[in-house]
């Protein structure tokens, strides 16, 4: 069974920039264009950087559990291990997968079909980014 695991440090904090709001739309000559904000192209850029060396030689292409485990630096008065503050985790994954897919880690992101996704407080000290681990599923979906 294929894994790939990874870090990708981002300090202080991983990315908060998310599809979801990284995209807009304007009107021009009366129709709406829908362009990424300059925000959301930095992310995709820094992602791809950092995410190019860790690609497979070949893209996977079969089922696989993508876990992400998202750690920020815990401010003064934080409670708690768990990161409860936005962005919210679906929306982080989202530009995440689309940088994944360009950097060839499989064919589609539509072959994540098991995500376990979290986001959590670390003190200052520790290291503060994106910990990210892939593995293949098996096709007959027996469980792993």
């Amino acid at each position: 069974m294929k894994r790939i695991a990874f870090f990708l440090n981002f300090e202080p904090n991983p990315p908060t920039i998310t599809h979801q709001n990284g995209i807009k739309a304007r009107v021009v000559n009366g129709h709406a264009q829908i362009y990424k904000s300059p925000e959301l192209r930095d992310l995709e850029a820094k992602y791809i950087s950092r995410l190019k060396r860790f690609a497979p030689k070949e893209p996977w292409d079969c089922p696989v559990c993508l876990m992400t485990k998202w750690i920020f630096c815990k401010p003064k008065g934080a409670k708690g291990l768990f990161k409860t503050t936005r962005p919210d985790l679906t929306n982080m994954i989202k530009t995440l997968e689309d940088c994944m897919t360009r950097c060839g880690f499989w064919k589609d992101d539509a072959l994540s079909c098991r995500e376990v996704l979290e986001k959590v407080w670390l003190a200052p000290e520790e290291k503060h980014g994106v910990l990210i681990s892939i593995t293949e599923l098996p096709e007959n979906g027996e469980s792993t």
